[in-house]
């Protein structure tokens, strides 16, 4: 019954934040994309809301990261020479 109140409450704080997240692109006074993600992290991947945005994450997180490191690579490879 515990768990069930503790997943009840992480639900209601996931929702509520993307709420405020998404009302801050709306009114210039609240920062949006702190709630978003906290909201997000606090729904988890499991949830239907951000499934779709951790899938896309994970498809652009990789590519995001490979093109970093091989500019990084390349950049200190030319410096070299």
């Amino acid at each position: 019954m515990r768990e069930d109140a503790t997943q009840l409450l992480r639900q209601a704080a996931g929702c509520g934040l993307l709420l405020l997240g998404m009302s801050g692109f709306l009114l210039p006074l609240i920062p949006s994309i702190p709630f978003l993600l906290a909201g997000a992290a606090l729904l988890g991947p499991t949830h239907p809301l951000v499934r779709p945005w951790h899938a896309r994450l994970l498809a652009w997180a990789p590519l995001g990261y490979m093109r970093a490191r091989f500019l990084t690579n390349s950049t200190s490879a030319s410096r070299k020479s």
